[in-house]
């Protein structure tokens, strides 16, 4: 039978490693663990360009088209809207466990400087908002331009 060395520092990796995932978990909550202690009701809103178009859609289930509104102030988006509190019943004896939130809402984004809030168009359809912020992801493109280094010599010849 082999002898094994034994090593007290064996196994300690792991520790630190599951140890950092519970303070991470308890310091950095999900959004929907923050959604749930908070009651606050963040709809999840994805960005993303169409060709030229930038595109910003919002899912609002349960939400009343009539409960939405969308303006735009110095390049700023803003969604703003509530989901109204439904009476619900159940039988005598049972329960009811509700994950859905309901109250107001505000989501903001800036929008490249230039863009015609005029052409902005939006539609509502299956509780997805789907807000078109037209040329604004070509707007958004990165823009490079060269500057060429004067050496100081050049300045001296110059009579500088």
């Amino acid at each position: 039978m082999a002898m094994q060395r034994w090593d007290p520092f064996v196994g300690l990796g792991a520790l630190e490693r599951d140890i950092d995932r519970l303070w991470s978990r308890t310091l950095a909550p999900s959004a929907k663990d923050r959604r749930l202690e908070t009651g606050i009701f963040a709809p999840t809103t994805d960005v993303l360009t169409r060709g030229e178009d930038m595109v910003v859609r919002v899912e609002l289930p349960g939400v009343m088209e009539k409960d939405i509104d969308i303006t735009v102030t110095d390049d700023v988006l803003t969604i703003t809207g509530k989901r109204e509190e439904q009476s619900e019943t159940t039988d005598q004896g049972g329960y009811l466990v509700r994950e859905s939130f309901r109250g107001s809402f505000e989501r903001s984004m800036s929008l490249p400087a230039g863009v015609d809030a005029e052409a902005i168009v939006a539609k509502y359809e299956d509780g997805v908002l789907e807000v078109v912020v037209p040329k604004a992801a070509a707007m958004h493109e990165r823009r490079t331009r060269h500057i060429e280094l004067q050496s100081g010599e050049r300045k001296a010849m110059e009579g500088h």
